[in-house]
């Protein structure tokens, strides 16, 4: 009877246990009319996703319409799946948040015939800022730019020196009366040793005819944003020198002619105590261009102000609790530059790649040729000299 009795209580517990284990939170289900718009039954999962999971749901999708479909008496989970798929919405969990995304399509597979569509363009540039009064006073004319060579108004009232070391790099070539053809490399060397200015880039991209090509010489800094939900994201936004670049490349009666559009930004951030202030300068230009031409983009302009201690050596820097004399002996001077920065973009057409291929086969058949050549031969340790292997 004991063992009778102690089977039946064995039974009886894992009967309990089992229905235990059956047991149906429906605290966790839900339901959503058809035509509910979508931002509001997030909501609703949203409400259920944190209180089990402690999760955040953010819509990152373009999609706002009404729910297609009817949601009756589902997990929250599957019924944020569910609805997703419906609409053809990407869903990812990364850390304590559900991100719905628009599903990206695949791109289009890059034909296997390249042909009349390889065009290929080379962007080089120069980024230089200088004194304001100095380019003025050089007299440069950047609408004269070609070949990497500009005319430039020289003026040599008051002995100038710099005038002169740019007319002995210029070669003396003379115009007229005071006009020079400076060359771009050649000026700014001297504009760089007279510290006058300097080049603060040098950027070049390669990009193929109607893509856009970007290069940014700085850094990117993000913003506390906060959406519908309370959710806290960061905005990045990008400050430095930005070249933006689009060259298209037409054909005009057997000309190859480039159509480019560009942007520059030369920007800085300046994190304050409620916001952040972005100080940029920003030029858009769309030109045509032949094949090795340039084009300038000028009227950049910023204000640097150069604080100076001026006044006896040694005194005028004493501290201040040396009985003041750093007052009596010494002085604050502050300079103010103007300064422009000019930027010259150069756009120059590569060979078709089929060209390029047979270059690269003919280089190396080149290269294998002289390796048998040196084969052929062997060296005089002696006298460092190349002998002719002897057969």
């Amino acid at each position: 009877m004991k063992k009778t009795a102690i089977f039946l209580l064995i039974i009886t517990l894992m009967s309990v246990t089992l229905f235990a284990q059956k047991q149906v939170d429906y605290d966790s289900y839900l339901t959503i009319q058809r035509g509910t718009e979508f931002n509001t039954a997030l909501k609703i999962i949203e409400t259920l996703a944190y209180q089990y999971e402690s999760k955040r749901i953010v819509n990152s999708s373009s999609f706002t319409g009404g729910t297609a479909i009817p949601i009756n008496q589902l997990p929250w989970k599957e019924a944020l799946e569910l609805l997703c798929q419906t609409h053809k919405l990407k869903l990812t969990e990364s850390g304590g948040v559900y991100n719905i995304q628009d599903e990206v399509k695949d791109e289009k597979p890059v034909p296997k015939d390249l042909r009349g569509s390889d065009k290929q363009v080379k962007i080089t540039s120069i980024f230089f800022r200088a004194d304001k009064d100095f380019l003025n006073s050089a007299g440069i004319n950047w609408q004269t730019l070609f070949n990497g060579k500009v005319i430039a108004n020289l003026d040599f009232k008051g002995a100038n020196s710099i005038a002169n070391d740019l007319v002995q790099a210029s070669g003396s070539y003379q115009i007229n009366q005071n006009n020079y053809v400076l060359d771009i490399n050649s000026m700014l060397k001297v504009i760089e040793s007279n510290q006058k200015g300097s080049v603060i880039a040098h950027p070049n991209i390669s990009v193929l005819s109607g893509k856009e090509g970007k290069i940014q010489v700085g850094q990117d800094f993000s913003v506390k944003k906060a959406d519908e939900a309370g959710n806290v994201t960061d905005e990045f936004f990008s400050t430095g020198i930005i070249l933006k670049v689009k060259p298209t490349v037409i054909d005009h009666n057997g000309t190859d002619i480039i159509h480019l559009v560009t942007s520059v930004e030369k920007s800085n951030a300046t994190p304050g105590v409620i916001t952040t202030i972005i100080d940029k300068n920003e030029a858009n230009t769309e030109v045509f261009l032949f094949d090795g031409e340039e084009t300038v983009i000028g009227g950049l302009y910023d204000t640097e102000y150069i604080k100076q201690r001026a006044g006896i050596p040694i005194l005028k820097d004493l501290p201040w609790w040396v009985f003041g004399l750093k007052y009596l002996f010494g002085y604050n001077s502050y300079e103010q530059h103007n300064r422009e920065m000019i930027v010259i973009i150069k756009a120059e057409l590569y060979d078709p790649i089929e060209k390029r291929m047979q270059d690269k086969k003919e280089l190396k058949e080149l290269i294998e040729k002289q390796r048998e050549r040196v084969d052929e031969t062997i060296f005089d340790d002696g006298n460092f000299k190349i002998k002719e292997k002897k057969r």
